[in-house]
């Protein structure tokens, strides 16, 4: 099996998804939970400075604009519409054609994110993706939850993540490319058979020479 992997935050988008998601969100939903933005400002400068891990700080993220649950179907909304705002507004210039010269060369896509599944799973099937590795939000009770499963899909979590879907759908890599434009996702670089390196700054341009991953420009 051939695969394309696709980091989605700027790899695939202009800019993260996260933060954008949530007041997306609360603006359809309850715009008064906007005036918590200062709150998760604080909640993000402690991540920043090494006080709160990922994992928490997107469960907080979740509380604070929407709420401990939301319902499927609520959450299936917001997830198309934020889809096609994304599509429509934070899409790189080269990325839909480096995704369709995959496709086009018989490449399975799929797309490995931390972001949370339920929106993720949109903004990839919206794309032509194939399949979606992504954070996982509880759905125990009857809607999604804040709270997430297992780990947040991030660093060398994500490259976990990566085998097991493969172990789990009986796929062999006989080929892979990855394409992440950060450094936290060295672990999948390195497995990698082809290494993209998306947007880099010198920095990080210098540390993928070192490694031997290709860099690339998508914007």
């Amino acid at each position: 099996m051939h695969i394309a992997i696709y980091d989605m935050d700027r790899t695939i988008t202009r800019k993260g998804t996260f933060t954008p998601f949530l007041i997306f969100a609360a603006r359809r939903r309850a715009p008064w939970r906007l005036v918590a933005l200062p709150l998760w400002v604080l909640a993000m400068a402690s991540h920043k400075a090494g006080m709160v891990a990922r994992k928490p700080l997107k469960q907080f993220g979740f509380r604070l604009f929407l709420g401990r649950t939301i319902s499927t179907d609520t959450a299936q909304e917001l997830a198309d519409a934020y889809a096609a705002h994304t599509l429509a507004q934070n899409i790189l210039p080269g990325a839909i054609p480096r995704v369709e010269a995959d496709r086009a060369a018989g490449r399975m896509l799929v797309m490995a994110t931390a972001a949370p599944d339920f929106y993720a799973r949109a903004i990839g099937t919206a794309l032509g993706f194939d399949a979606v590795i992504a954070t996982r939000h509880d759905r125990t009770g009857g809607g999604v939850s804040h709270r997430i499963v297992g780990e947040n899909c991030y660093g060398p979590q994500k490259l976990a993540r990566i085998r097991a879907w493969l172990t789990d759908n009986a796929l062999t890599a006989d080929s892979t490319r990855f394409y992440s434009d950060d450094l936290s996702d060295a672990p999948t670089l390195d497995w990698a058979g082809e290494s993209y390196v998306v947007n880099a700054d010198a920095k990080l341009a210098q540390i993928a020479q070192d490694r031997g991953w290709t860099t690339l420009s998508l914007r």
